[in-house]
């Protein structure tokens, strides 16, 4: 089981000579930064409003994830770290 299996990306062109294209440079250069190589994706038109909206009730929905376990993380860092670990 891979990354993939606990990922869904959603993406989208906003202009149509992005479509069918791969990720920019940078994109790329992240990715493989954080260990991913075999990432293929080809860009697609955004369907308007409707795409939007879904993508960014996704985006809040991580937004909230990450602060659920933000939560948990900090307080025990910090207590490791006051009690020198």
């Amino acid at each position: 089981m891979g990354l993939s299996d606990f990922w869904e990306v959603e993406s989208a062109a906003i202009l149509n000579y992005h479509v069918g294209n791969a990720p920019e440079p940078r994109a790329m250069s992240t990715l493989q930064k954080e260990g991913i190589m075999n990432y293929s994706h080809v860009a697609r038109q955004d369907t308007g409003t409707a795409g939007f909206e879904k993508a960014f009730q996704q985006a809040l929905r991580s937004v909230r994830s990450f602060l659920e376990i933000n939560k948990k993380i900090v307080p025990k860092a910090r207590n490791n770290d006051a009690m020198g670990r």
